[in-house]
Order: structure tokens, then sequence, then C-alpha cells
């Protein structure tokens, strides 16, 4: 209280705001710990961004998801802006991210599976997310979506700049003009400073429909070679829409246990077809070319699919693990587990996404890996 914080939670209504504010009380001491981590904070900078407070549990507390306001804190905005980041090391010059403590475990958000271990980590880079956008922004224009393998694709590297092995994956082509990285300085800084650190086999923008999900799968189309990691990073996306929905295993067997072979007619985000079905047409036959709002062709709106969609969320989450991805952030986690990604936003959500090669520096820097 005396820093002059405002903590509040995502409704405004007033008994949620009592109670939220009297679960966070006890972890709400400033020692000299909170204040460090309170000092470090990230958030873009406008009324009511998302913050991570030093609650001890990351951005979202399973307690609430809570808020800053530059309007009650007009401080605050000075603190965790420029003066911060230009002490940062050791890519503030390069990039211009910011280097937290270390990697993260993501909060499991469905509160019930636990697997072994983490199953997402945030790994320790923040990103310039507005250099970026600017960036996805040109290397967008005029980008034909469907001439990519599952038209959610825009690969950003020339065939020269990939291995041999990957050299005409499907996931790298159609290739990228030799200009790109002219036209998009930063994505050119973000490759080349994993390029000098381990071999970057992929490097590309995928796309996901605002309350369109990925059909349940993992990704065996890394197995080229076996020591092959994907990251990613969202860039143009809604903050908390963006949903990675994770089973514990990499076999349907436990799925099957739980829900029978048909597992997939009890959820239509465990069906290996992407969401929603088409109407007409083979399964998937629509693949991921969808009107911006599907809705509106099916005589619904946004808000009765949304509902439907966060149904089904729900429910998944009663087999495995629901986390929100952070923009500007990089994320890591098995690929071979089967996964999808909804986004529950009202636009496009597009996120960088690269493959890497294992090398020492991979694993000392991805603790799942070790």
């Amino acid at each position: 209280a005396d820093r002059g914080i405002a903590v509040i939670p995502r409704s405004t209504d007033g008994g949620r705001l009592a109670e939220n504010l009297a679960a966070v009380a006890d972890d709400w001491r400033l020692d000299g710990n909170a204040t460090a981590a309170l000092d470090a904070l990230r958030c873009d900078r406008g009324t009511g961004c998302l913050a991570p407070f030093p609650t001890g549990c990351g951005l979202h507390c399973p307690r609430g998801q809570y808020l800053w306001s530059p309007d009650v804190v007009p401080a605050l905005p000075t603190v965790l802006g420029d003066a911060t980041e230009a002490a940062a090391a050791p890519f503030v010059e390069d990039l211009g991210v910011r280097t937290p403590l270390g990697a993260e475990p993501v909060a499991d958000l469905s509160q019930r599976h636990k697997p072994r271990g983490a199953p997402l980590w945030r790994l320790p880079w923040v990103f310039d997310l507005a250099a970026l956008r600017r960036d996805v922004r040109v290397a967008l224009e005029g980008w034909d979506w469907a001439a990519s393998e599952f038209g959610h694709a825009r690969p950003l590297l020339p065939r020269a700049a990939l291995p041999p092995a990957f050299r005409d994956h499907f996931i790298n082509r159609p290739h990228a003009d030799a200009g790109l990285f002219d036209r998009c300085p930063y994505l050119a800084k973000v490759h080349g400073w994993f390029a000098a650190r381990t071999e970057v086999v992929a490097f590309r923008l995928l796309r996901r429909r605002p309350l369109t999900a990925y059909g349940l799968h993992n990704d065996e189309d890394l197995h080229v070679t076996p020591d092959i990691r994907r990251v990613q990073i969202p860039v143009d996306a809604e903050v908390a829409e963006g949903l990675l929905l994770l089973l514990p295993e990499a076999s349907f067997l436990p799925v099957i246990a739980a829900r029978g072979a048909d597992f997939a007619a009890t959820n239509a985000l465990l069906n290996q077809h992407a969401y929603p079905e088409c109407q007409t047409g083979p399964p998937g036959a629509c693949g991921d070319d969808r009107a911006d709002s599907w809705w509106a062709e099916r005589n619904s709106s946004y808000a009765a699919e949304r509902l439907r969609l966060e149904t089904l969320v729900a429910d998944f989450a009663e087999l495995g693990a629901v986390h929100e991805l952070e923009p500007g952030r990089l994320h890591y986690f098995d690929t071979m587990r089967r996964h999808t990604l909804v986004n529950m936003g009202t636009r496009d959500r597009v996120t960088l996404v690269l493959d890497l090669r294992e090398n020492d520096w991979v694993r000392e820097h991805m603790p799942a890996l070790r």
C-alpha cells in the first residue's frame, strides 16, 4: 500500500473485488524480494495492462487474474519503462528485449491436471512486440495463406538459408524471397541472434483464425532429424485469448481409458480435424481457410460460439492442461505431446515459430531438456 499499487480483478464487481483483494493479502508483503520483483515487472503501457505481480505464482495466479491501472498508479510506467529496459543485458542493443531471471513454468489454468514436471516453459527473453508486429505486417503484405501446406503458414527464410535436410521440407515452402529480411530488419535480428547460437532449420509465421483451433496433433514433421526443438513467440495476439491445450502423454491411450475409443465424439477439440468442422464436404476439407466471422455463415454470433468453445476447453481441462501464452515471450513444450492451440479472440492470432537444432546452448536454456 505504501507504494500506491492497486490490484484489481478482471471483474469490477464489488464483491469479487473484495474477495480477490483478500485472497492476495497474505502474498502482498513488500519485503526486499517483493520490491525487487515489482521493480522488474514487464508491462505494455496502457490502461489495464496485464502485469505479473510478485504473488509467488506468476502472471496468472490460481486465485485470479490481476491488473494494474496507470490511472490509479501514474508513476508505475516510469518504473517499468525505458530506464528498466536500458539496464537489461545482454539483448537490449541488438533485439530490444529484456532478460528476466530465468525460465519459468507456465501455470496450468485447468487446476486439475498436474503431469510430472512442467509441460510448458516460458523462456528467459522478452521481445520488442512493437518491432515484431511492424515487421510481421510487412512480411504479410500480399501474402496468400493458401500457398502454404495447411493454409496457415508464412515461411520467412529463402531456400539458400536453410540446411539441406530441411531445404525442401513442407514447413519451409514456399520459400521466402531473399530480400524479405531487408524489409523486416527486426525479424532479421531475431533470426540472426538464434542462428549465431544454434542452427535454425525453420523460421515462419503461423496464423490461427478467430474462434478456431488446430486439430489435436503432435509435431511429427520435426522428425527429419531427432534433435530439433520447436519454440514460439506469440506476436499479433490478444492477451489471454491464445490457449494452448496439452495432453500429458504422447499416446492417446490415457484418453481412451477415460473417454472410450470414440473419444473424439465427446469433444470436438479431441478431434484430429481443425475446429470448427466444415458443414459441407469431407471432414477437414475447409482446412484453415475460414472467414473472419465464420459464425455469421452459420446464423450464429461471436458470443454464442465463444461460449460453445469455452465449454469445450473446460471439458478438455478434465483430461489435460490449459495454458495462456504471453505475447512477446518465448515458449517451449514437448511438441510430441498431443496438443492444439485455440484462438478465443476476435481477430487473427499470429505466432513466430522457430525450429532449433538442439545443442549445449539450447539444453542450457530449456529446463525441460535438462
